[in-house]
């Protein structure tokens, strides 16, 4: 009797587990349409993929997967161009939808998978969604012993993006990140069907490009004499070191377009123009509006007036030589030139500037950015064969006061909208006239601000309503904007930017789960959204990001019940070693106290205070040891770490590196 209760107890258990195995599907981003089916596909250990009659560049997407798959799991997985027996089957779409040149359909059935596609980016979309819908090991690319069963759901996709443009922003202005953390962001993008990163390269705190015809914007403008960050707990610091010089050279960036290609990702470089420019101006003073005055790359964020003299010669031809650099090392057809807050004032005051206007006819000194950019505007778009582009501006270059409309219309370019008081209106204005628009309301999709109240929270950016659930319910193309008018909002884009966000630890936290919510708005129809069911679902995804060790803030991951938050761990480095040491340093200026820093007494060191003999582990006051080798230099070094018995703050750690 006892074993029957027991076996019947666990099928009542099994019965329902299975039920809802049949019918879960955790895809994210949710699909256009979607039907689910009965049952699962259990995938065998040896399988072929048919691609038919495809191109070599679509077949060429069974193939990346098929390696994957295989390298993960241990199975075998053939591609051929007929296989009577093929699991997966790929072909040319035929049916009446409109997919467009990212869309797929997708049918999973009992017996086998079937794909069609317009284009390979429909191909590479198709076989994500396959990915997303296996155990989480397989996007993330990690083998996982415990995995023993690889299945999938029944289900019909057909299914297509919503907007053309679904971008990350990451500035490495203010602060640098090597390659192998942007791989990691552009992974996450690839998880989720983004495909554009905007890469922030240059600022009035540091020129990041290398410029081969402008060395000293490499050595000069990558370099400031001081830099500041934000502690996760103990809030704004400086460093008191130089910071740089920190850039990229031409084949790094080569090494990243071609990273992010092989997910269908294509990297818009942002050269900003003419405002945002101290740094240029530090290398090249001559390219100011006072090539006399005193220059500098700028160690705190705001907005400067040291702007680029928009009416020299030697300004165009500098940003000229620039974009044609630029041009041979990204291949897509975008550049992001700029065109954000920027101060007219050094204009007003320039003969030459004031020259200019009066040649023109200019009644307002902003028309001559307005001038500025279209002519950068023409220069790349008249350019031949694979060396056109087009530019990406930010609001202001038709929003700000006094700017030329008419000269603005006349680019052809897409505005980035991101001021809060001038995002929607300055998508409808573009519209208006013809030209496209991004949205990237500074509030919520500033993923880099605070994402809780919660007093734990890192001391950075913003009030903390931010938060996934902002970001997720935020509607980019309001109801009332005129459907004719509609077909301008081309994207939705989540930007990062990085004054007070130094370690790459507290990056990802902040960044993620919202670059989620991003992927998910820039790819599903709004009808189709539901934070409720999104929810569930990057819940299920912890797995996902747990596999390769990515930080990310918890606050609307659900508990084991299902019904509450998550503990909150704070952001912390990987390792010990990739941490950040500094020296502790009186500001004072007599001679007794001066330059003096704290360390930490050590055995065999002999001072006394008041009291006597001052024992080991006392902090004391001490010249400054440069010399490595010495045994005190790492009792003069202090770091920032989390402690291990209160996660959830962050404390010292005790002395120097050893």
């Amino acid at each position: 009797m006892k074993r029957f209760t027991l076996s019947l107890l666990l099928l009542l258990l099994c019965l329902p587990m299975a039920m809802r195995a049949d019918n879960e599907i955790n895809l994210t981003p949710v699909p256009m349409k979607m039907t689910k089916g009965t049952g699962r596909l259990t995938l065998p250990q040896s399988f072929t993929i048919a691609t038919g009659e495809l191109s070599e560049e679509n077949a060429a997407e069974a193939t990346k997967f098929a390696a994957l798959f295989a390298d993960v799991t241990g199975y075998t997985v053939e591609v051929n161009k007929e296989a009577s027996n093929a699991l997966i089957t790929m072909a040319m779409y035929t049916g009446s939808e409109e997919l467009g040149v990212e869309g797929y359909t997708l049918d999973i059935t009992a017996d086998g998978i079937a794909i069609t596609a317009n284009n390979v980016g429909g191909f590479y979309y198709a076989f994500q969604s396959i990915k997303k819908m296996l155990p989480a090991n397989v996007m993330a690319e990690v083998k996982d012993a415990a995995v023993t069963v690889y299945d999938l759901p029944v289900v019909s996709i057909t299914d297509a993006p919503r907007f053309k443009y679904r971008g990350f922003m990451l500035d490495v202005s203010r602060h640098y990140f090597d390659l192998d953390q942007i791989k990691r962001m552009i992974d996450v993008m690839a998880y989720y069907k983004m495909n554009r990163f905007h890469w922030h390269l240059t600022d009035d705190q540091g020129w990041r490009f290398e410029v081969k015809k402008y060395p000293r914007l490499t050595t000069v403008g990558a370099t400031r004499d001081n830099s500041w960050s934000t502690h996760p707990v103990y809030g704004r610091f400086y460093t008191g070191e130089p910071y740089g010089p920190y850039f990229y050279t031409q084949e790094e960036c080569r090494e990243i377009v071609a990273y992010a290609a092989e997910r269908h990702i294509e990297v818009v470089p942002e050269i900003e123009f003419p405002g945002h420019s101290c740094a240029v101006n530090a290398a090249y003073p001559e390219l100011s509006c006072n090539p006399n005055g005193a220059h500098s790359v700028k160690v705190e964020g705001g907005i400067f007036a040291d702007v680029l003299n928009v009416a020299s010669p030697l300004v165009m031809q500098f940003a000229k030589d620039v974009l044609d650099e630029v041009i041979e090392v990204f291949p897509y057809h975008q550049i992001h030139i700029g065109g954000d807050e920027t101060p007219t004032s050094a204009w007003q005051s320039s003969a030459e500037c004031q020259a200019m206007m009066k040649e023109k006819g200019f009644t307002n000194v902003r028309q001559l950015q307005s001038y500025f950019v279209r002519q950068l505007a023409d220069y790349v778009s008249q350019k031949e064969g694979d060396k056109k582009r087009s530019v990406i501006m930010w609001n202001e270059s038709l929003t700000a006061s006094g700017t030329d409309e008419a000269l603005i219309k006349g680019t052809n370019g897409t505005l980035m909208c991101w001021e809060i008081s001038n995002a929607q209106p300055g998508a409808l204005k573009a519209a208006k006239m013809g030209l496209e628009s991004i949205i990237t309301t500074q509030v919520p999709y500033y993923i880099n601000r605070r994402q809780s109240t919660d007093a734990n929270e890192p001391a950075v950016a913003g009030q903390g309503t931010d938060n996934v659930k902002a970001v997720y319910d935020y509607v980019p193309v309001p109801s009332s904007v005129p459907a004719r008018l509609q077909k301008y909002y081309v994207g939705v884009q989540g930007t990062f930017w990085t004054e007070h966000v130094e370690d790459y630890g507290l990056l990802e936290y902040l960044a993620l789960p919202r670059l989620i919510a991003m992927a998910e708005t820039g790819w599903t129809p709004q009808s189709k959204k539901n934070f409720t069911d999104f929810q569930k679902r990057i819940t299920k995804d912890a797995k996902l990001l747990d596999y390769n060790n990515y930080q990310y803030g918890k606050h609307y991951i659900l508990d084991n019940e299902e019904d509450g938050d998550s503990d909150m761990v704070m952001p912390t480095p990987s390792t010990v070693d990739s941490m950040v040491w500094y020296r502790i340093v009186t500001n004072a200026t007599d001679n007794a106290r001066a330059g003096r820093c704290i360390q930490l007494l050590r055995e065999g060191v002999d001072v006394t205070d008041k009291t006597g003999a001052a024992p080991a582990g006392r902090l004391w006051n001490s010249e400054i040891i440069e010399d490595e080798n010495n045994e005190g230099y790492d009792y003069q070094l202090w770091a920032f770490m989390q402690d291990p018995a209160n996660p959830r703050t962050l404390g010292h750690r005790k002395q120097g590196k050893a």
